[in-house]
């Protein structure tokens, strides 16, 4: 039997991001998942793998460079964070933004998620 495999192209920033989330709730079928993304990234780190590509942005930075400044519309945060409630697994990564921005000023996060938030978008 065959696996196809992909590879995503993350920053080093991006990839502990991932790998945080992994460790803060471990579950038995993702080890063996946490214990190769741990070895990759520190092989990033010692200098024993080299990037795959170089871009100007990392995905994260993409998405905040052109609505850092400009406010949501009231009624497409709404929309948008109704469509997360109710169906997460149809939100696309703007309308996350959007609902994580939405939760953030409405103080509907939790004292990490806003500590994460703030990190993520340099407001600390």
């Amino acid at each position: 039997m065959t696996t196809k495999k992909y590879r995503p192209y993350l920053s080093v920033e991006e990839l502990t991001a991932i790998l945080s989330s992994l460790k803060a709730r471990p579950v038995s079928s993702i080890l063996p998942l946490i214990t190769y993304l741990d070895g990759y990234l520190t092989d990033i780190t010692r200098g024993t793998r080299s990037a795959n590509m170089e871009t100007k942005a990392s995905f994260i930075e993409t998405l905040h460079s052109t609505n850092d400044n400009l406010k949501i519309g009231e009624d497409k945060a709404l929309s948008a964070f109704a469509k997360w409630q109710n169906f997460p697994e149809s939100v696309s990564p703007a309308e996350l933004n959007i609902v994580q921005e939405y939760r953030y000023m409405k103080d509907l996060m939790t004292t990490e998620e806003e500590i994460d938030y703030e990190v993520a978008n340099g407001l600390t």
